[in-house]
């Protein structure tokens, strides 16, 4: 994707990249996207395959270091370090989905609504429960608003806290919209959580719906005050 010879040019020039070139890509997207799935399936599978081997009748009368072994493989939760996931030559070509979209975004306009000092608002959107969490620069507050749509905003909402570096579970918010909700800083946050094998769940034609949130935070690394 950033190699010359391909179509790359520096910015703030737009790059082009040629249908045959594209189409290799993203047939090696889809193989990559194939091999990090069979890895998480295998980590989920393991950790599955340990916790039915503890309740299994028998265990407790096994060898200490046996239990010990089984019972590590159930505590521990795979963490996958995940790289270039915004690696889409849409982000440099503006020709390919155009938009009014800055460059090295995918997004058709930026997420921050308003900046003062190191502190911002963002307004993010979201239509299913989120694969991922993440930590934030600093404490963080959100809050749902409303859409206008009843069945989203009567919708009950619940936020999960948990360590980063176990993953297990701190605590969750239960809130509506219109609360307010503090990320602390320093803690994993999932505004709604996919649980295993974290497949979406399907959803009707038409029946789709999104969330909209303001987000309070700051810019950069941020201690708590």
């Amino acid at each position: 994707m950033y190699e010359p010879r391909n179509g790359f040019v520096e910015p703030p020039a737009w790059s082009s990249y040629s249908a045959e070139l594209l189409e290799r890509y993203r047939a090696a997207q889809v193989a990559r996207v194939s091999r990090l799935d069979a890895v998480a399936r295998a980590h989920l599978a393991r950790h599955v395959a340990a916790t039915e081997e503890s309740e299994a009748p028998g265990f407790a009368a096994r060898p200490f270091e046996e239990r010990q072994a089984v019972l590590r493989r159930r505590a521990s939760e795979t963490v996958m370090v995940v790289h270039r996931t915004m690696a889409d030559p849409a982000c440099v070509d503006a020709a390919l989905d155009p938009s009014p979209r800055d460059y090295g975004s995918l997004l058709s306009e930026r997420l921050v609504c308003a900046t003062v000092g190191d502190v911002q608002l963002e307004v993010t959107t979201a239509s299913e429960p989120l694969y991922f969490n993440h930590i934030n620069l600093s404490d963080e507050y959100a809050m749902a608003l409303p859409t206008g749509d009843e069945l989203v905003d009567r919708f009950p909402l619940r936020t999960f806290l948990s360590d980063p570096v176990t993953g297990e579970d701190v605590g969750r918010y239960n809130h509506r919209v219109g609360d307010l909700v503090l990320h602390p800083d320093g803690l994993l946050h999932w505004p709604g959580r996919l649980r295993p094998p974290y497949d979406p769940f399907e959803l009707p034609p038409g029946m789709r719906r999104c969330g909209l949130s303001i987000v309070y935070c700051a810019s950069k690394p941020t201690p708590p005050t």
